[in-house]
């Protein structure tokens, strides 16, 4: 080989080699990304919180609970202060002292002192769960200074095939009273104390007669079951198969005894399944309804397993999103007070033919233990596209995904848009998208000083 050709390769290896190393760069920049990018979108896909409710709020005490569409890790950060330097476990999680994946998460903050604002976030997998941005608040009750000593209500669950949900809630709500809620156990039995039950403005004892009318709501991750019930009949509450709804009210007689009406013969069960729809419907309320509960029930039907958007408009406006169950049926309870007044419930969902269908129905609120209403509040005409509750949730009674979900808090003086929004946390994935990044920067700047270089 000449000297010509000798020195001609030594000044082509070089730059081969460099751009050898730039290839190599590139390839490992872009294996590096792809990587990261898969499992960010693993670790927050089905993590989203829907069906947030607000429930057993005491003096000491109150619980968040929501469902996700898969198993995923969820804790709640929460303190007197924005900067929330404290973390509540999931109930079931709190005896090994390590968070574990549940689809139905139940999350009591204890030990919280009475009459307290306190501010909190919902960490659901990869993301954060908050009110467009900043914390939600809730602030706990006064003492009880008349506790009743009434017996827990009490019942079972069961599938239609027999078998008992893996994981499932109970909620319970009334007229004017704050909502409660509580685990469904592994065989299927629940238990909701009734001693300490307020009313919806959590500062005195619920006064229940015989006659007091109490809705249950039966939630799993996928199924859903409403039952009305009598106080006089709730020990215990006849057996709810998941998806049926009943209502165990009806089928009472009454029979002249004197000058007083006894109520007797129940007659179980009771099935109040609407039949099926091929287009949404409001069901409540009716057109120009009236409520005195200033956290009014809404429910509907849609198609079953169905994407249901529900805006309220009202002083302040809430944005919702959740499915009807495999009846059809979806249920909400707002998480706040809505304001004395007229507002409008607004959903959206598809029909047989695939079309989205938007509905509308007025209603007006009554201000707490009045007969007028207040001036009428102008909505917000902004629609905030959501994944469920929202605002300082300033939970006051008893809401849900559906369903009855109706979460209990202290009224406060400031609210905003209840649309609860999601933040990514940027977790090991993100780190490693940015170090991969780097890297391959790194080397594709030394691979081409060595090409040119050379």
């Amino acid at each position: 080989m000449s000297y010509a050709q000798n020195k001609l390769l030594d000044k082509q290896l070089p730059s081969y080699a460099g751009f050898f190393v730039l290839l190599v760069a590139l390839g490992i920049t872009l294996l590096l990304s792809g990587n990261t990018f898969m499992f960010i979108s693993k670790a927050t896909a089905g993590s989203e919180p829907k069906n947030i409710q607000i429930s057993n709020i005491s003096d000491t005490s109150f619980t968040i609970s929501y469902t996700t569409d898969v198993p995923t890790v969820g804790t709640v950060s929460y303190g007197t202060s924005p900067s929330m330097p404290d973390i509540a476990l999931d109930d079931r999680d709190k005896k090994t002292g390590s968070a574990a994946e549940h689809q139905v998460h139940f999350i009591t903050v204890e030990h919280a002192t009475p009459s307290t604002k306190y501010y909190y976030v919902i960490d659901s997998g990869s993301q954060k769960t908050t009110n467009n941005g900043s914390p939600f608040i809730v602030t706990t009750a006064k003492p009880l200074t008349n506790a009743a000593t009434t017996p827990p209500l009490a019942g079972t669950v069961a599938l239609s095939n027999g078998t008992i949900p893996t994981e499932g809630i109970v909620y319970l709500t009334g007229g004017g009273l704050q909502q409660l809620a509580t685990l469904i156990n592994p065989d299927g039995s629940y238990q909701i104390p009734l001693a300490q039950l307020r009313n919806s403005n959590l500062s005195t004892a619920a006064s229940l007669t015989s006659d007091t009318m109490l809705t249950l709501q039966a939630v799993t991750p996928t199924q859903q079951s409403v039952a009305k019930v009598l106080f006089d009949n709730t020990n215990p509450v006849p057996e709810i198969i998941l998806p049926q709804n009943y209502d165990f009210t009806l089928g009472r007689t009454t029979k002249a005894s004197g000058a007083a009406q006894v109520t007797s013969g129940i007659g179980f069960p009771v099935f109040t399944t609407p039949a099926p729809v091929s287009s949404p419907v409001i069901d409540t309320p009716r057109a120009s309804q009236a409520f005195t509960d200033q956290q009014p029930t809404f429910q509907g039907r849609a198609l079953p397993n169905t994407e249901v958007d529900i805006i309220i408009q009202s002083q302040q406006e809430i944005s919702v999103k959740l499915h009807s169950n495999n009846s059809g049926n979806w249920q909400f309870r707002p998480p706040l007070k809505l304001a004395p007044g007229k507002h409008t419930i607004t959903i959206k969902s598809i029909n047989a033919a695939g079309i989205l269908q938007t509905i509308s129905r007025s209603f007006i609120v009554y201000a707490s233990g009045s007969h007028f209403i207040a001036p009428s509040v102008s909505p917000i005409a902004t629609i905030i596209p959501t994944a469920i509750p929202t605002t300082t949730p300033v939970p006051t009674a008893a809401a849900t995904p559906t369903a009855i979900p109706k979460p209990t808090v202290t009224p406060t003086p400031t609210k905003t848009a209840i649309t609860p929004t999601k933040t990514p946390l940027p977790k090991t994935g993100s780190s490693a998208a940015i170090t991969g990044t780097i890297t391959g920067i790194s080397i594709l700047g030394i691979g081409a000083l060595l090409f040119f270089a050379l």
